[in-house]
């Protein structure tokens, strides 16, 4: 007989999702996954968080929280 797992999301609404994270990173997931990277880093050696965040979420939970609000965002050099 299989257990049925619960969900430690309490509220679906709370959920990161692509559509909120990838306009944040120029459109591109690799970009993503390297901006999430560098402030999960950031945020692991003792930079302080930019946004609400639950006492167990990991460093690139709230990274990823950060990049969903708009707190860090990618700005082409490019572009000017």
């Amino acid at each position: 007989m299989e257990k049925k797992r619960e969900s430690k999301i309490e509220n679906p609404e709370e959920m990161l999702s692509l559509d909120k994270l990838v306009p944040n990173a120029g459109g591109s997931i690799f970009i993503l996954a390297r901006i999430a990277m560098l402030r999960s880093t950031e945020i692991y050696n003792g930079s302080p968080p930019l946004v609400d965040h639950l006492p167990l979420d990991k460093s690139t939970t709230i990274a990823l929280k950060e990049i969903a609000a708009g707190k860090v965002v990618f700005k082409n050099k490019d572009l000017g």
